[in-house]
């Protein structure tokens, strides 16, 4: 665990309006052992953009929830840019 956020299989990136759907299917995936994280777990009512990122450079894989709210979302689109910019900078 490195400031409170363990190594991570899976990120999950999505709109709050699809927070029904995001925890079904977390819970799914736990349920098959796939360890995930979204910030409602940890950041609650304060969205820290530095504690996403910190959690997306730690993570295997990133899952997101396409719905149209989410694809117009500021937050889903800094999110994926977060991604993007770990995955240009991949050393494999």
């Amino acid at each position: 665990i490195i400031h409170g956020v363990k190594f991570i299989e899976l990120f999950i990136i999505y709109d709050p309006s699809d927070l029904p759907a995001v925890k079904e299917i977390q819970r799914m995936l736990k349920g098959e052992g796939i360890d995930s994280w979204f910030d409602l777990d940890q950041i609650k009512e304060n969205y820290d953009p530095s504690v996403v990122e910190f959690v997306i450079s730690r993570a295997k894989m990133v899952l997101v929830m396409c719905s149209d709210r989410a694809l117009n979302s500021e937050i889903v689109k800094r999110e994926l840019n977060i991604v993007m910019t770990y995955e240009r900078n991949a050393h494999y």
